[in-house]
């Protein structure tokens, strides 16, 4: 396997991409935009795919990190949407195995949940049949000693039944990096982050084709106008959507979205120990909160209002980060979350789909599935969805495209389980894992630690081994302090030359999210030296680099807002 596979070129995609017509031009680097710059390559059209701030920025990388099939869709009669995520479950954990990962559910039930236990049984056996022979495990019952002793600190007061199932878990905004690597593959994409859309001009009578001007973003660079032509435009925009019809004057009126703002919180695990996922229903609003086990820490989450603010200023409140931890306290009754046990938090937007007739102030109106509208010739928009099923949607809209250039679409029947990375396989992957013991005495690094590695990287491990036996600086720790820190410098190195991270944010936020992953600092350790490495590799100015240190601390300290409100 070649140990180096770098697919990003910006300077020679800024280089051609003057005076280029291209047949597609995406705007929106999350994973809605990604899958569809993936299969506009798949089916040979040139593509190009703008970002405004960097792939994953937003509700991408700020998820709950589940890839399922959407067990609660059941009750709404949601069959088919339920089926499409099982269909997207299967391919991912296929596709990206190393990212995929199944996980076993724990689902109690007790006395005035909406669903009680018989109705719970065979909502699973239903879930278990759409799967298939591919389901994961059949789900079983679990009786109340097994509860008792499997999980000791959840509340038993009120218990009518409970059951296990397995879904998947997910690195959100890994995931996003490994498919537009996948779409750079085709040799007809190419991708930009930090290069924002500012208006995109109809076709005319003399010129067919539409007309896009963009510039890049980054701190430092020349503010010059890009313009190029496109065939078709798609706009995934994901929780900015209907702010972009405004922003780029598509002269569109209608709301597409009825946005939500959920958070979650990250807890020490010594403090909420789980052996697996718990699903658990609020009382008062019967919302699904998922308590999850994580690389050291429990992920819980997530919570659910409407929101209208500006989706890049969204962050975590006093009063949602305690809506959580009295939620915990409920289904967790001698487990008391203290501030400080917190150690991180984040807050993303759902953009989901309005339902037709809904009106802009109805929560609740909101469909989990997506929606494709052609707001004028050649111009699309796709919004709404679900993670699991991003490549469906993308081969949908892709068709639509195909069609609306009077071309034969793409017929997409037989399910892709090839990886997204062809280096990325699942045989590579066992293969390496079995390497690990030896290659761990070779640089030094536990083999616990290079196994972590590999569900983040999968078979490209062996790159970051290389690298480090070459040059064993690289090991050097990001947070030496931090027990759960698994990072070090060739992990920088690796976002940088190979995943396109070009501040220092984009690192610690998704590439590495070392602002989350930690042991409660958010980095703050940490930055300094990926900030001083980062300024090497790239050649920053000092400006640059105090430039970049101070975007990071003014980010930390509003997603730290909450506790100095206390």
């Amino acid at each position: 396997m070649p140990t180096h596979h770098s697919l990003f070129n910006r300077s020679k995609t800024l280089e051609d991409s003057k005076g280029t017509t291209y047949d597609l031009l995406v705007i929106g680097g999350g994973i809605t935009g990604a899958g569809i710059a993936l299969e506009a390559g798949k089916a040979g059209l040139k593509t190009l795919l703008l970002e405004k701030t960097d792939f994953a920025h937003a509700t991408s990388s700020r998820s709950s990190k589940m890839i399922h099939g959407g067990l609660r869709y059941l009750e709404n009669f949601q069959f088919h949407v339920v089926k499409e995520s099982l269909r997207g479950r299967k391919e991912l954990l296929k596709q990206a195995s190393h990212l995929v990962s199944p996980m076993t559910f724990l689902f109690p039930v007790y006395k005035g949940d909406p669903v009680g236990p018989i109705k719970l049984g065979l909502g699973l056996t239903l879930y278990d049949k759409f799967a298939g022979k591919d389901n994961l495990q059949a789900h079983r019952k679990i009786s109340l000693r097994e509860l008792q002793n499997d999980y000791p600190l959840i509340k038993i007061e009120g218990f009518k039944g409970a059951f296990q199932y397995q879904d998947a878990i997910t690195d959100d905004a890994r995931l996003v990096i490994e498919t537009l690597r996948s779409a750079l593959l085709t040799n007809n994409v190419s991708v930009l982050n930090h290069a924002e859309a500012l208006e995109v001009k109809s076709p005319t009578t003399e010129n067919p084709l539409s007309e896009i001007t963009w510039r890049e973003t980054l701190s430092g660079s020349e503010q010059t106008l890009h313009k190029n032509l496109a065939q078709t435009v798609i706009l995934a925009g994901g929780p900015w959507t209907d702010r972009l019809t405004r922003i780029l004057d598509f002269s569109v009126n209608e709301k597409y979205l009825l946005p939500s703002k959920g958070i979650h919180i990250l807890v020490k695990s010594e403090k909420l120990p789980v052996k697996t996922a718990v699903v658990l229903t609020e009382p008062e609003h019967h919302r699904i909160l998922f308590v999850v086990p994580r690389y050291g820490f429990t992920l819980v989450g997530t919570t659910e209002s409407p929101y209208t603010e500006d989706p890049a200023c969204v962050f975590p409140t006093r009063e949602e980060v305690d809506y959580l931890k009295n939620r915990i306290q409920d289904f967790f009754p001698n487990v008391l979350i203290q501030d400080n046990d917190i150690l991180s938090s984040y807050a993303g937007v759902r953009p989901l789909a309005k339902e037709p007739g809904s009106h802009e102030s109805t929560e609740g109106k909101a469909s989990r599935e997506h929606v494709i509208k052609e707001l004028r010739p050649n111009l699309f928009l796709i919004a709404g969805g679900k993670y699991t099923t991003y490549r469906l949607m993308s081969q949908e809209i892709i068709q639509k495209v195909f069609l609306s250039q009077k071309k034969k679409a793409p017929f997409y029947s037989d399910l892709d389980l090839n990886p997204l990375l062809p280096w990325n396989s699942e045989d590579a992957l066992l293969q390496l894992r079995k390497s690990l013991s030896s290659k761990s005495k070779e640089i030094g690094v536990p083999e616990k630690t290079l196994t972590d590695w590999t569900f983040f990287y999968g078979a490209e491990t062996q790159t970051l081994i290389d690298w480090i036996l070459k040059d064993p600086s690289l090991k050097q720790p990001l947070n030496p302090s931090d027990p759960h820190c698994i990072w070090n410098l060739a992990h920088v190195r690796f976002a940088v030359e190979l995943e396109e991270a070009l501040t220092l944010n984009d690192v610690i936020f998704r590439r590495l999210n070392t602002f989350y992953h930690s042991s409660g600092d958010q980095a703050l350790n940490a930055h300094l030296l990926i900030n001083d490495f980062m300024k090497n590799l790239l050649g920053w100015s000092e400006e640059r680099t105090q430039s970049e240190k101070e975007s990071f601390l003014e980010i930390r300290k509003k997603e730290n807002a909450w506790r100095d409100l206390s």
